[in-house]
Order: structure tokens, then C-alpha cells, then sequence
């Protein structure tokens, strides 16, 4: 016996004698059911007369021969494709020591079952499924694939696909799963191949406790956070209801407040959070009327300037507003300007009306037409005095009233066209900057005083009407 070499025997081959001439095309003759450490067994099929067949049987590693043994076998009539047990593997089979040249005749490796699949991928999908894909092996054994099995890792999944792809049933949220998969065939189930680690997830779950007040013109929404169901949640959105407006949270939100509200308007507020695998179900606050409480602030300026727009040359960084126009040696557009912190407004405050005032310290009306004025806005909020400012640094955007004549030295009050815009951003921004211009074309100038407050009580001032 040499059962240290048998111990690493992988295949086994076989030559099938009948009436003394090998044949090994004899059909099922040499069809092998399972190879063990105690024996060997073959099938054979139905037959009805006795029948003796002699094997040759040897043992190989990686395709090296390890020992060979010669074996009869008498089939007796009446068996209907039985296995039978041809003896031990080893001494009971007078197996010997053989070397590669001792192989002679015709050969066939005895069946079994496939090699392990290959390129095994699992993808998690929503509703805590996975979808899985391989390869089918490359060695099917003796006999064609017929199936293959998958059980997850941890255990929850067993199961079986006739075909290359297989999607499981949900599993639990949040925990990671590989697969193994095994190919099968007619002599059983092969080694198998391991997919790549995945999460179990699904979008999340509804918010809960969605609560919606309204305090002073805007909706305010309280809620319980959503369920991540395997996967973080990355936003909340918001939407109101009538009106289609859209807010966007982060992660960690449970509350937010949506302005620009109708007052005596009805509003819900629909509300879901988003994950890796999309977007959660609705949930649906109770149902508010919007109203505001009217507010007045009167606000100074915080900075002043004078810009020019035409031909230089640029004005000095001495802080007082002036609507000049000169054409008679340059094309002089000379506008002055004044910034207005927004900061002790509420971030949720609808602007509803706004009065600028200036003091004006001079008048001149030089040649006719008189001075004819007009309020300017500007998206520009970054500047400085001290920089001294040119058109670029304060960007002359959109005209905000209808025009005002010169006035006289003293207080002069300009009312912005409050629909001009939507002044939402400037509240956001918690800045505003307006200035005031001379569309005369002829030689005329107006100059007012600006932010340093000298002489007292000049400075310039807003009057903000919001709703809150």
C-alpha cells in the first residue's frame, strides 16, 4: 500500500477492458459517482446478461502518475444502474508504485464534479437585495453544469439559479454579506467561489413627528429624524405645498424655515430624505396659515463712496455721495453710493417697502435742466472706502425708482420701487448697497454727506418695512 502518495491523488484514470480489448467509448461503462479516501464507485447502466469487465485503474497528482491497480468486476443481470464498490483505495486494490512511463493504452479521467465559478460580483440594490453574477467554470467536470447554489455569509440566503445572474431576497439592512457559489452537475456540487463584501441598504425611511408652525410670516418645520436603512442619509428636501417651493437640508437637520410665505395663505409641507440609493417616502406636516407681523427698522449707513462711471478722473476716498454730471470737458458720470448692514433683520423677514435719506450739502443746479435723480442697486457688497472704489468694485446693476428732481440743501427722502426686485438674497446676505445718480445730461451736481456722520445727524439712513 502507499498510502502517503494516495493521500495526495487527485484524479483518478481508468481503462475499461470487455472481453479482453480495451474500450473506453463503451457507453457509461466508466461513469464514476464519487471518488472517497475509502473507495471507488462506479455506475453502470441496465443490462441482461452478466457481464465481466476488467479496469485498469491509476492514481495521479497534477497529472503525474502515483500507483495502479488492476480490478474485474462481474456486473450480474438485472442491475439497473447501481453503484458498485470496487474495493479500497490502496491495499484491498493491489495499487503499486508506478512512474510516468508505466502508463500505456487508452485512458479516461473518471467523472466528476465542476471547478469553482469565476468573476464573482455582488451589487447591492434597494429593498436590501443584491444582485450576483459570475462566470461559469472553466472545468465542468464530467458531465455538463446544471445549476449552481449561493448561501450568504453570515447565513440568512440559500439558494439556487439555473443561469449565470441571481437576485437574492431582502436581507438584513446594514450588514455586509458575501456570497459563495458553487457550480453543480449530475455527480454533484463543486468548491466555490466567494463574491466581493456588500451592504444590505434601501433608500430611507419617512421622517416622523413632521410638525409645521407658523410664527411671523414664515413656516417653520420641526421633525424625527428618517431611518438610514443600511446607508447614510445625505439631505433632506422640503417642498411647500401649494406653492412648489423647494428647501434643501443637510444630513444632520431636523428643522428648517421656509420664508417668502403669502399671508392668509394655507401651505403643508412635504418632506423625504435622500441616501446612496435614492430618495425615501414622503412625509406629509399639518396644515398652516401664513401671516406676519409688519416691522419697521431704520438702519445707517456703514460705508460711502463716490464712483465714477464716465471718464476719470476717479474720485477720493472721502466718503461723500455725489450725483454729478459734467459733459463740458469730460463725459463725467459720477454716482454715490452707501452700504447698509441687514443684520439685525431676521433672516425671514419679506422686505415690503424701503426709504432711502440723504442730507444734502450742497445743490448745484448749473445749466438747465436742473439735476435729475434716480436710485441705483448693486449686487456689488465687498467694498471699502478705504480702497477707494472704481466701477468694478461696485457694479451699477439695475435701477430701483422712478427720478426725483434736485431738491434742496438738507434731508431728501428717495422710495425704492420695491417690485424692482426680489430682495430675498440681500436679507440672506445681511447687505445692501444703493446708490444715487444725476441722469442729467448737462453740467449739474448734487452732494450729500455720507457714513462718517459729520456733521451729526447727516448720515445716511434706510427706512426697512418687512413682514415677519
Amino acid at each position: 500500500m502507499i498510502g502517503a502518495d494516495l493521500q495526495s491523488a487527485d484524479a483518478l484514470v481508468v481503462t475499461v477492458h470487455r472481453d479482453g480489448v480495451a474500450d473506453v467509448t463503451l457507453p457509461d461503462f466508466h461513469r464514476m459517482t464519487g471518488v472517497r479516501s475509502e473507495s471507488i464507485e462506479l455506475t453502470f447502466p441496465s443490462y441482461t446478461a452478466n457481464l465481466s469487465v476488467t479496469l485498469d485503474i491509476v492514481a495521479k497528482s497534477q497529472g503525474q502518475p502515483l500507483a495502479k491497480a488492476h480490478k474485474t468486476v462481474v456486473l450480474v443481470a438485472g442491475c439497473t444502474a447501481a453503484d458498485v464498490a470496487i474495493g479500497d483505495v490502496g491495499a484491498d486494490m493491489g495499487m503499486t508504485d508506478m512512474a510516468a512511463q508505466d502508463l500505456s493504452g487508452d485512458m479516461a479521467v473518471l467523472p466528476g464534479v465542476p471547478g469553482p465559478p469565476s468573476n464573482v460580483v455582488s451589487v447591492a440594490v434597494v429593498g436590501g437585495k443584491f444582485q450576483l453574477s459570475w462566470t461559469a467554470p472553466t472545468d465542468s467536470g464530467s458531465a455538463p453544469v446544471n445549476g449552481y447554489t449561493i448561501e450568504s455569509n453570515p447565513p440568512g440566503l440559500s439558494a439556487s439559479s439555473t443561469t449565470l445572474t441571481y437576485t437574492t431576497t431582502a436581507l438584513t439592512l446594514g450588514t455586509s454579506y458575501t456570497f459563495n457559489v458553487h457550480a453543480t452537475n449530475s455527480f454533484g456540487t463543486g468548491n466555490a467561489a466567494t463574491s466581493n463584501a456588500a451592504v444590505a441598504g434601501d433608500v430611507p425611511s419617512a421622517p416622523t413627528n413632521v410638525v409645521a408652525t407658523a410664527p411671523g410670516g414664515r413656516g417653520v418645520l420641526n421633525w424625527t429624524a428618517a431611518s438610514a436603512n443600511g446607508y447614510p442619509i445625505t439631505s433632506y428636501t422640503l417642498t411647500t405645498v401649494p406653492t412648489s417651493q423647494t428647501v434643501q437640508v443637510g444630513a444632520l437637520a431636523t428643522s428648517t424655515t421656509v420664508t417668502g410665505l403669502t399671508t392668509g395663505t394655507m401651505y403643508t409641507f412635504n418632506l423625504y430624505a435622500t441616501n446612496a440609493f435614492g430618495n425615501g417616502p414622503v412625509a406629509t406636516s399639518n396644515t398652516i396659515t401664513a401671516n406676519c407681523t409688519l416691522n419697521t427698522y431704520t438702519l445707517y449707513a456703514i460705508d460711502s463712496c463716490s464712483v465714477e462711471y464716465g471718464t476719470p478722473p476717479q474720485s477720493a476716498a472721502n466718503g461723500q455721495i455725489e450725483a454729478t454730471r459734467d459733459p463740458r470737458l469730460y463725459n463725467v458720470d459720477l454716482r454715490g453710493w452707501a452700504k447698509f448692514s441687514l443684520g439685525t433683520v431676521p433672516a425671514w423677514a419679506v422686505i415690503k417697502s424701503i426709504r432711502m435719506t440723504l442730507t444734502a450739502g450742497s445743490v448745484s443746479i448749473g445749466n438747465t435742466p436742473n439735476p435729475t435723480l434716480e436710485m441705483w442697486y448693486s449686487k456689488s457688497d465687498g467694498w471699502s472706502r478705504a480702497a477707494i472704489p472704481v466701477a468694478a468694485d461696485i457694479e451699477a446693476t439695475q435701477v430701483i425708482s422712478g427720478q426725483y428732481g434736485p431738491g434742496a440743501v438738507g434731508k431728501q427722502s428717495f422710495d425704492v420701487n420695491i417690485g424692482a426686485r426680489d430682495w430675498s438674497a440681500d436679507v440672506t446676505d445681511r447687505y445692501l448697497t444703493l446708490g444715487i445718480r444725476n441722469v442729467n445730461t448737462n453740467w449739474s451736481s448734487n452732494l450729500y454727506y455720507g457714513s462718517d456722520n459729520s456733521p451729526a445727524g447727516s448720515a445716511p439712513f434706510l427706512t426697512l418695512g418687512t413682514c415677519e
